[in-house]
């Protein structure tokens, strides 16, 4: 393993990528983040993009990974703050009264 270790580190990735295809062994990249990001591929199918997010600016995000025929994709959106829809969430889904909700303000739990 050592012997092997040391001669695949002498080439670079796209010398041992054309060595191992032409002894025809399955062989592909393993891209990094900017590679993936800049893949012409990866642009065409949408599937980066970016919203804006309070006191960041700009943020880049992923897309979906699978596109279905005659589907629209979701919109990448930013995600929530954190907090801000504690007092929906429990008022709507929790059944929490004005109330209780300021109860739980006033004592900093929320």
């Amino acid at each position: 393993m050592a012997l092997l270790t040391a001669a695949v580190a002498k080439l670079t990735r796209a010398e041992l990528i054309a060595k191992l295809d032409a002894a025809d062994v399955p062989v592909g990249p393993v891209n990094d983040v900017a590679e993936v990001l800049a893949d012409p591929h990866v642009r065409a199918r949408r599937m980066v993009g970016s919203f804006d997010y309070p006191g960041v600016g700009e943020f880049r995000a992923l897309a979906l990974p699978y596109k279905f025929v005659g589907w629209d994709d979701p919109a990448i959106g930013a995600p929530p703050a954190l907090g801000e829809h504690t007092e929906s969430i429990l008022k709507e889904r929790l059944g929490y009264s004005d109330a209780q909700v300021a109860a739980l303000r006033d004592e900093g739990s929320i």
